[in-house]
């Protein structure tokens, strides 16, 4: 009687262990999970450190895939939504439009209005409703981009969003 307890109870957690690895093997591919960084994490990742960087409130969030949307009549925008396809290919989905309103894109890149100073400098928000990078020159649209890709290295891959506290970078250029 023991030994039939015994081997049924095995019998069982060989069940349940194939069970659970049956969902996550069914686990559908568009699933999202999420990380959750510190603000030491954010001021950490960025690297060199930025000129500004200031925390809002409420939550941001780097989304995995992140839905790009830029002007296709600015070279810069549209050189930074290059790299980014070029460089995380499995992360970003382009779009090129000239409705830049943040429908359901995820992120936006757009000319600085009013003009920032130099053709370097650039602007990244990112926030509960996405991240918009604005810049005057294509210098500050790639500056910009790069730090996107910076924090898209927070995710462990690509199926992982990132949360974090809202914040605002703002570099002047050389």
């Amino acid at each position: 009687m023991r030994t039939q307890q015994l081997v049924l109870g095995c019998l069982m957690v060989l069940v349940l262990a194939a069970c659970a690895r049956v969902d996550r093997a069914m686990e559908p591919e568009d699933t999202v999970r999420m990380v959750v960084v510190s603000r030491e994490e954010v001021r950490d990742t960025l690297i060199p450190k930025p000129t500004t960087l200031r925390f809002l409130d409420g939550p941001g969030m780097i989304p995995s895939p992140m839905h790009v949307r830029h002007d296709p009549d600015d070279a810069g925008a549209r050189g930074a939504a290059g790299m980014l396809e070029e460089q995380v290919p499995e992360r970003v989905r382009i779009h090129a439009t000239t409705d830049l309103t943040p429908r359901w894109a995820r992120m936006i890149i757009r000319p600085a209005d009013p003009p920032l100073e130099d053709q370097e400098a650039y602007r990244l928000t990112v926030d509960d409703a996405g991240v918009v990078l604005e810049a005057t020159g294509a210098d500050g649209f790639l500056a910009g981009a790069r730090r996107v890709m910076q924090l898209m290295e927070l995710s462990p891959d690509a199926r992982t969003a990132v949360r974090f506290p809202a914040f605002t970078v703002e570099e002047p250029g050389p």
